[in-house]
């Protein structure tokens, strides 16, 4: 495995629909007994690019390589343009400073990223996805914010945390898009390379989610996301929390809930852990979310 910057360097190939029942990613159907009334097959685009760690030879990154390339080639671009509610705003009231440094793993098309720059932090993305992190590249040089936001194609397993270097760190469904161990060691090393005075904002799916194969969610009849066939970690009630506090992390928000999604694909709904932390001794300015009684202004 290896970790490189996303290339511009790209052709898209329309193929078939898989019709392999077990992958939901590719073929639009859920795993057997679940109903599949509630999702819709898709055309599934690839890409074909250069492998970096193969010289002169040329492959092709379907679905299996590259699961979201298709819902971050639209034109409509998947989970749109909004940053995370959580995220903005602790932005809002705590803006960086002049030379922080954020990682957002798992960036995607790169919302919660553009958010961390216009808040003043020079952002390093992080995901799989090449494609997603074209998008992210096109979005930051559409909004005037190139020069603050770089990307890397990597595992998120295989990233290397420098310790205490972050002050800002946001992964949003990220550690449920791995495995349980894995997750775990991912959390440790995000932990450790969080700087005194940053802050952490993390969101999982949760057992709450229709597409859970566990209780409650297993019994849900509400619809479920196009994506969720990479989801294979689903965090039980109050996990997340845990690993916090595990962390002796100070716990600035926390919430699980259910949500509706209009971002991508048809309507859907998820259950979702939000958290937000930082070190514990550091007291930023947070008032909550909504803000509940700020200082008024002058």
């Amino acid at each position: 495995m290896f970790c490189r910057k996303a290339s511009n360097r790209a052709n898209r190939v329309l193929l078939r629909p898989s019709q392999n029942r077990l992958d939901f990613a590719v073929s639009g159907r859920f795993p057997a007994g679940r109903s599949e009334r509630r999702f819709a097959p898709q055309a599934v685009t690839a890409k074909v690019c250069l492998c970096k760690s193969l010289p002169n030879r040329w492959y092709v990154m379907s679905n299996a390589s590259d699961p979201f390339f298709e819902p971050y080639d639209r034109d409509e671009i998947a989970y749109g343009s909004v940053p995370s509610s959580g995220l903005q705003a602790y932005l809002d009231q705590v803006p960086g400073l002049a030379g922080a440094r954020a990682l957002d793993l798992g960036a995607g098309a790169g919302r919660d990223t553009l958010a961390l720059a216009r808040a003043g932090y020079d952002v390093t993305s992080v995901d799989l996805s090449e494609r997603g992190l074209q998008r992210v590249a096109e979005r930051a040089e559409q909004a005037g914010l190139g020069t603050q936001v770089g990307t890397r194609v990597c595992d998120v397993r295989e990233f290397e945390f420098e310790p205490q270097h972050y002050d800002a760190i946001v992964a949003t469904t990220v550690l449920d898009h791995i495995p349980s161990e894995d997750a775990e060691k991912v959390w440790k090393r995000i932990v450790s390379a969080l700087s005194p005075g940053g802050f952490l904002f993390i969101e999982v799916h949760t057992t709450e989610d229709p597409g859970s194969n566990q209780m409650p969610g297993l019994e849900s009849d509400a619809p479920v996301s196009e994506t969720a066939g990479q989801v294979i970690n689903y965090f039980a009630p109050q996990r997340l929390v845990r690993f916090a506090l595990q962390s002796n992390l100070r716990v600035l928000r926390y919430e699980e809930r259910l949500e509706w999604d209009y971002t991508h694909g048809a309507e859907h709904l998820h259950g979702k852990a939000i958290l937000l932390a930082v070190h514990d001794g550091h007291y930023p300015e947070w008032y909550g979310q909504p803000a509940a009684f700020p200082r008024r202004e002058a």
